[in-house]
């Protein structure tokens, strides 16, 4: 197995089966506290920070790998090579993940302050249209040559893991057809901001418990990271659009070359 696919996985698990849960008992915790306490949300903020830096340098590494560069060059190279764009692309890429891991621990942790079955429900039907969506294509199973068991295990561990992963910290790479693919991520990122505001309804009008939570607060939190999501997605275009156009003038240059020899 290549280091770098092993770092990814070694990652990946720690995030989904750790960070992201971790987080969620947080801001659960803190919703049915009587007093808000400043160090709680900070802790908060702290691993939702760690959470997107990490998905963040997954996403970096992969697309920074010269090997990768090398075979699939039409689909890796967003990050751009000089210092300062590069640098400049990377803080965007935290701050996109940052703001989307928070919305969703958030929104997560309404619904189970309100029922967990509800968060069963919203996550159970995005993971199972999933699953059928990579049967009906034919590419359920991983790349990994073992014993047939042991492979169909395998393949729903590594689904599973992906699928949480796009839906929580969307790393880009996740995007190719062979892990979630551009329609599920797409989806995912649909589904997840129409779950937030839907948790957030249903928190003001279906719940009754101790827990309380300002409707403005509500309303302020949701929507400030929203607008950080939509603001970083309209900037990734700009920037994807620029890089298309001079990978456009790069070829045409190469191109130029080889019929002047």
């Amino acid at each position: 197995m290549e280091p770098l696919i092993e770092m990814t996985m070694c990652k990946g698990i720690e995030t989904v089966f750790e960070a992201i849960p971790g987080s969620i008992l947080q801001i659960y915790a803190l919703i049915l506290a009587e007093e808000k306490s400043a160090d709680a949300l900070i802790s908060i903020l702290v691993s939702a920070a760690t959470i997107a830096f990490t998905s963040s340098m997954i996403s970096y590494d992969w697309d920074t790998s010269p090997a990768k560069r090398k075979v699939s060059p039409t689909y890796y190279g967003f990050v751009p090579d000089k210092a300062l764009p590069r640098a400049v692309c990377f803080i965007s890429i935290i701050s996109l993940s940052f703001a989307h891991v928070t919305l969703l621990c958030f929104s997560c942790a309404l619904l189970t302050v309100m029922n967990p079955n509800w968060l069963l429900y919203f996550l159970g039907l995005d993971m199972a249209l999933y699953f059928l969506y990579k049967i009906l294509r034919g590419d359920f199973f991983s790349f990994l040559n073992i014993a047939c068991i042991m492979r169909f295990v395998y393949a729903i561990f590594l689904r599973f893991a992906t699928k949480l992963m796009a839906n929580f910290t969307m790393p880009m790479q996740l995007c190719h057809p062979q892990e979630v693919g551009a329609l599920p991520f797409l989806f995912s990122i649909v589904y997840s901001l129409v779950r937030s505001f839907a948790s957030v309804y249903l928190f003001k009008t279906r719940y009754n418990g101790p827990a309380k939570l300002d409707e403005g607060t509500l309303r302020a939190v949701l929507g400030s990271l929203v607008a950080m999501v939509k603001y970083k997605k309209t900037k990734g275009r700009v920037d994807d659009d620029k890089l298309r156009q001079r990978r456009r003038s790069s070829m045409k240059a190469l191109i130029g070359a080889d019929e002047a020899r």
